[in-house]
């Protein structure tokens, strides 16, 4: 039951990181340790693991969709496959007609979000650096509101060149762009880009004032009270901030973020309950957050509610290009002792996906010693015990499990 503690508790970036890779999330692993500019010899293997696992994804699926005579879609995968580190001769390995061919802005398949389609896979960054100015703002604010983004756009060019260049990460040089952008820059947004590029600084009181302009000209703002909030987690003071979101989830328009955002907040803070209300709250206004889902489907499960559980981990997207049942869907199965099969069907699609996780061989394992297969728990159990670099948490539930066979 770690992974309690994961969703929405992690205690620093790294944490974070390391529950994305854990729960094989791996676009999102790879977008946040960007966006959050981690350099960590520990997440290094977790990084290059990532982009290998939707290199081979996004091969095998091409493979898949040529032989199915879908050379569209198939031609998709290979370009997620390049971003993601393919080289010339695995591309060429699976369609030899790719090679050489320009291709076209890539419209990744909505549905297979596991392969990197549907979101924007993290470029490398030599492909970065050759995107014009224009292209690289477009980059920054695709999936703003577009009256937001219009915003953006008619800022004067010392704006732009500071939102380039904390983009890029250096926010020290971005701060000292910001303090020479013209009067007329000065509003809401500029006080939002300046609070978030102190923050990052290391200057979270001077960050906080400006957030706090921010919000008083545009209360509404969600970024902002996104980043209020993981200042608030972080012990940082906000005057009168959980009230404050309480006066915006009563509003209709702003119901459903100012509830996410509660609802994160009552879980780190233990408090299952308001977690549960806020969680529900927020789904009823219509956002339907992977990790809202989670967090209530466990406090309904911790209610006994296993029913409305399950229904709720059933709506997760699924694992794999496969479309099997998602991780927290096949893990809530082998809690309860429901359909063993086809959560150890997930477990071992996971473990092939992300060879280099023992979580779904110990998952494995697990399954196959509630199903009774004691000999096949055995062999897993002992596989995994021969890893030499195994987590000290790995090894205690080996430990656990031998002393479950014993007593089989």
């Amino acid at each position: 039951m770690a992974f309690l503690k994961k969703i929405f508790g992690s205690k620093s970036p790294l944490d974070q990181a390391r529950r994305l890779f854990e729960q094989g999330e791996y676009v999102r692993l790879l977008q946040y340790v960007e966006q959050q500019r981690i350099d960590d010899a520990d997440l290094a293997p977790m990084v290059d693991q990532a982009r290998k696992t939707l290199q081979e994804r996004n091969l095998e699926e091409a493979r898949l969709r040529l032989s199915q005579g879908d050379r569209k879609t198939a031609r998709e995968h290979l370009e997620l496959a390049a971003r993601f580190g393919a080289d010339a001769e695995e591309l060429a390995a699976v369609d030899q007609e790719f090679i050489g061919e320009a291709p076209d802005a890539p419209s990744a398949p909505q549905s297979c979000t596991s392969c990197g389609g549907g979101e924007v896979p993290v470029e490398a960054e030599a492909a970065t650096e050759n995107l014009s100015e224009q292209d690289a703002l477009e980059l920054l604010l695709a999936g703003m509101p577009e009256d937001l983004a219009d915003r953006y756009r008619k800022k004067s060019p010392q704006f732009i060149q500071a939102l380039l260049v904390s983009g890029q990460g250096d926010d020290a040089k971005a701060c000292a762009l910001l303090q020479q952008c013209p009067e007329p820059d000065r509003d809401a947004l500029y006080d939002f880009e300046l609070a978030a590029a102190l923050c990052r600084c290391g200057q979270p009181r001077e960050g906080v004032e400006a957030l706090e302009r921010c919000l008083s000209a545009l209360p509404s703002h969600a970024q902002a009270w996104e980043l209020a909030a993981d200042l608030y987690l972080r012990g940082v003071e906000i005057k009168d901030f959980e009230e404050r979101l309480e006066g915006l989830a009563a509003r209709a328009e702003t119901a459903g973020f100012a509830n996410l955002l509660l609802c994160r907040v009552a879980w780190q803070k233990g408090q299952k309950d308001r977690a549960l209300e806020r969680g529900e709250m927020c789904l009823a206004a219509g956002i339907n957050d992977p990790e809202v889902i989670q967090v209530v489907a466990l406090c309904l499960e911790q209610r006994g509610d296993i029913d409305r559980a399950e229904a709720l981990l059933a709506a997760l997207p699924g694992g794999g290009c496969g479309g099997g049942p998602h991780p927290m869907l096949a893990e809530f199965w082998l809690r309860q002792g429901r359909q063993l099969d086809k959560a150890l069907e997930s477990f071992k699609a996971m473990a092939r996906q992300d060879r280099s996780n023992p979580l779904w061989q110990l998952r494995m394992a697990e399954t196959y010693l509630a199903r009774g297969w004691t000999g096949e728990a055995l062999r897993v159990v002992e596989a995994l015990e021969s890893v030499s670099e195994l987590p000290d948490a790995f090894r205690s539930a080996l430990a656990e499990l031998r002393q479950r066979m014993a007593q089989e």
